[in-house]
């Protein structure tokens, strides 16, 4: 499904529409925007409307588009969903290279995680990182993520075997981090 617009400190997390195709499609295209995401090859048209199609009718995914000043900057999502054990896996692209190091990934990553455990009732959410991307890694931890587990030679890029980082959010923990300890 699509998420609900939200609005944060420096973002507005909004619907996807398939008149974003040719943007995510030059991300998927930008070799340093996928440098560390699990695919390698970027979409079609014809697979992005259907991956567009399947998202609005999920029951088990939330996304979002990412949006600075109103330009579309990125996607991020709550995917996995497990309604019956409360959890999910959280992921971000940021596709504009301008934004990178700015803060705005943080912000969309908080208004998910806040959305996760407040209005989704989810008791805990993860991420995956590929190590080499310390940048991810730093805002994964600022935003509440505690590593529990390194998923070691992950994938293959580059010539090299790749480590994956395992992170958790526990509802509790966030909470008392991120809302003072209230239930807001």
């Amino acid at each position: 499904m699509f998420g609900p617009t939200l609005t944060g400190r420096l973002v507005v997390l909004g619907q996807p529409k398939t008149e974003f195709i040719p943007i995510y499609l030059r991300w998927f295209a930008d070799v340093q925007v996928t440098q560390f995401l699990p695919y390698r090859h970027p979409p079609s048209v014809k697979m992005e409307e259907e991956w567009l199609e399947n998202m609005a009718k999920s029951q088990e995914d939330v996304v979002w588009t990412i949006l600075l000043d109103e330009r579309l900057i990125g996607m991020v999502g709550l995917h996995q969903i497990d309604w019956v054990n409360r959890n999910c896996a959280q992921g971000i692209m940021l596709g504009e290279r301008d934004t990178w190091n700015a803060g705005v990934g943080s912000d969309a990553l908080l208004l998910t995680l806040r959305y996760a455990f407040l209005e989704l009732g989810m008791e805990k959410v993860k991420g995956y990182i590929a190590l080499p991307n310390r940048a991810s890694l730093k805002m994964a931890t600022r935003c509440g993520y505690r590593e529990v587990g390194v998923h070691r030679r992950e994938w293959y890029r580059g010539g090299a075997w790749v480590d994956r980082w395992i992170g958790e959010v526990l509802r509790d923990e966030w909470i008392a981090e991120f809302c003072g300890g209230g239930n807001q």
